[in-house]
């Protein structure tokens, strides 16, 4: 979400505001009528497996005449049951990378159609065939976790196919904990080299299966 709104108020110069409502303990009530009393023109939501329903909820419940956007990892799984949501708003459901092309939808610039369409729910997918794919990912985004980051790995080489072309920034991975991938020489975070090849080597078998 901070990458989108980096890109929002760069690109768009809109006033963004987020709120972590896991944070501040907010209730789904508490989120509907935040936007009802708000009224934002806009109001984007990272969607998982384990939110789903409130999110559902929310999205439903708006009262306010905005414009929605759902994105997460989760999203390429379930964004055909999200096409089915009962919603009276414009429902953006953004599969990939958001940042790159959120802007363009809000600024109503968007130069790629939705790949499906269901009543006022849009599908866009940001992968290798979009024409809003940066060609390198941003280069913070291989941080090393040892179970997120490989799955991020194994998503993108199911995605792209096209790993080895990533970017890597010297500079950034110097700072500790904020190692990247270096598809040289591996990765030179806290964990070994080994560890982190064997986390790697182990969703390459997965995703072979």
């Amino acid at each position: 979400m901070g990458y989108i709104a980096t890109y929002l108020e760069k690109t768009n110069d809109i006033d963004v505001e987020i709120v972590d409502c896991v944070k501040d303990r907010k209730s789904v009530q508490d989120i509907i009528s935040y936007i009802d009393k708000t009224k934002p023109d806009f109001v984007g939501i990272n969607i998982f497996t384990q939110n789903y329903e409130l999110v559902k909820n929310i999205v439903e419940s708006i009262h306010v005449n905005c414009k929605c956007f759902i994105g997460g990892q989760a999203v390429k799984s379930i964004y055909r049951k999200i096409l089915n949501w009962n919603v009276s708003n414009t429902l953006n459901i953004i599969i990939g990378e958001g940042e790159f092309i959120i802007p363009q939808i809000v600024s109503e610039n968007c130069s790629q159609e939705p790949e499906e369409q269901m009543d006022s729910k849009y599908v866009y997918r940001v992968n290798i065939n979009s024409i809003y794919f940066p060609g390198t990912f941003r280069t913070s985004v291989f941080q090393f976790r040892p179970y997120d980051g490989t799955q991020l790995y194994n998503e993108i080489m199911q995605d792209t196919g096209i790993i080895q072309n990533c970017q890597f920034n010297e500079t950034i991975s110097k700072f500790k904990g904020r190692s990247q991938f270096n598809f040289d020489f591996g990765n030179y975070s806290m964990e070994s080299d080994e560890v982190l090849n064997e986390y790697i080597l182990k969703t390459q078998r997965l995703a072979g299966e």
